[in-house]
């Protein structure tokens, strides 16, 4: 009895000494746990506490070994189903403790009114918030969460109007006895129609007789009285239409008009006089 009086009162007086050092909180979760726990280092919160048991095979194999459960559920159990409590009332518990060669063992030990525990939802004390160390021999039942259903999920109805629903055809299985298969024989070719070409009548030939260009003559002047004469060429006068005979009517000679010849000694008259002056002067 005085020894787990003594138990008792280390781990009060070293909860107290983590309070009274610099940071609080934060140095007691960096300090180590007491003697005999199931941890190794102190766990503020449930949180952690689980990664402890997560990162730390030996916490783990300790909690695993006395639950009677796999390792692996350990931080599952303990992350889902505890919260912090305190103790209502003061009394002697049942503790578990580890020994240095790794036995565990239950002592009874006083706890006062207020100490802080890891409790189900209900309040039963089920770890020593300083050490860890187990206060239930075994899981509670209540401890086990069942099973989350999912629910079914339902493809969401969606309503169409009656004027965009498409009715499918219906089809009817017929018998391949009873299905008669007819042969296309095609029609015979339609001659096409002869349509008569007229031909067209011969048109009458005319006879085409050549025409033969008359060279008209032209007497010769003297170059000394009328010079410019010789450079104009010859005037040729052409008969207008004639009727077409087969025979050639005698050529007729030209006569020449008189105004023609008086315009034509007008316009020779001056190149005449300037002929006969460049003459006289070369005398």
């Amino acid at each position: 009895m005085r020894r787990n009086v003594t138990h008792g009162i280390l781990c009060l007086a070293v909860a107290a000494a983590s309070l009274l050092l610099p940071g609080g909180v934060s140095a007691a979760t960096r300090s180590r746990a007491p003697a005999y726990s199931f941890l190794e280092y102190r766990a503020e919160t449930v949180e952690a506490l689980a990664l402890q048991a997560e990162r730390n095979p030996r916490v783990r194999a300790r909690y695993a070994r006395h639950f009677g459960i796999p390792a692996s559920r350990v931080a599952r159990f303990i992350r889902e189903n505890l919260v912090v409590s305190y103790l209502p009332t003061s009394g002697t518990y049942r503790v578990y403790y580890v020994s240095p060669g790794g036995r565990i063992y239950a002592r009874q030990t006083y706890l006062r009114r207020g100490t802080r525990v890891l409790a189900l939802r209900n309040g039963e004390p089920v770890l020593n918030w300083l050490c860890g160390n187990a206060m239930v021999p075994a899981l509670p039942r209540v401890a086990v969460r069942p099973a989350r259903e999912v629910p079914p999920q339902v493809a969401p109805v969606v309503s169409v109007p009656a004027e965009q629903v498409a009715v499918a055809p219906r089809l009817v299985s017929v018998p391949f006895e009873q299905v008669t298969v007819q042969q296309v024989v095609p029609a015979p070719p339609v001659p096409a129609p002869v349509v008569p070409v007229p031909v067209p009548g011969v048109a009458p030939v005319t006879e085409v007789v050549p025409v033969t260009p008359v060279p008209v003559t032209v007497a010769a002047r003297r170059a000394s009285v009328f010079p410019v004469a010789a450079m104009l060429p010859p005037i040729s006068f052409v008969p207008g239409p004639k009727p077409e005979v087969k025979e050639l009517p005698p050529p007729e000679i030209p006569v020449p008009a008189p105004g023609t010849l008086t315009l034509l000694c007008l316009a020779a008259a001056p190149m005449a006089w300037s002929a006969y002056r460049a003459r006289r002067r070369q005398a």
